[in-house]
């Protein structure tokens, strides 16, 4: 069985390399796909470009999308998901951001979750585990 594919887009490399390690230590087995910035986000999505090839690029089951991006935010990309996709990919905002501004216009713009990013790794781990046991594992109806 193929697992359903993550894109996980962060401008922070620190934070892209803690986060495959927790995808490790949580032994999720999705494939992870990463960009660095909102237009690469919407230029993976849309299979434009380096993304063309789908085979090599799938389209995600699941987007961990920061906030706080360079060029386009992450609300921005949200905005242009629900616009533009198919409203079964899953969007999780996964931010150090907890500023209400922040939570609220991704909960207007049809985020399926917010996340605030934990300080430690094996806070970070345990996270990871959540999303998961409740969006990769026990999620059924959204599934394609």
């Amino acid at each position: 069985m193929i697992e359903d594919p993550i894109l996980l887009v962060d401008d922070n490399p620190d934070d892209l390399e803690l986060m495959q390690l927790a995808f490790r230590r949580a032994q999720v087995r999705n494939p992870v796909h990463m960009v660095q910035d909102g237009e690469s986000a919407i230029d993976y999505l849309r299979g434009a470009g380096e993304y063309a090839d789908r085979e090599r690029h799938p389209l995600p089951y699941l987007v961990l999308l920061d906030v706080k991006l360079p060029g386009k935010n992450g609300i921005e990309v949200l905005q242009w998901i629900r616009a533009n996709l198919d409203h079964n990919v899953v969007v999780v905002m996964l931010s150090s951001s907890a500023q209400p501004r922040d939570v609220t216009l991704a909960a207007k713009s049809h985020c399926n979750s917010y996340l605030v990013k934990p300080d430690s790794l094996h806070e970070l781990v345990k996270m990871v585990e959540l999303i998961k046991a409740y969006w990769i594992e026990r999620n059924q109806w959204i599934r394609r």
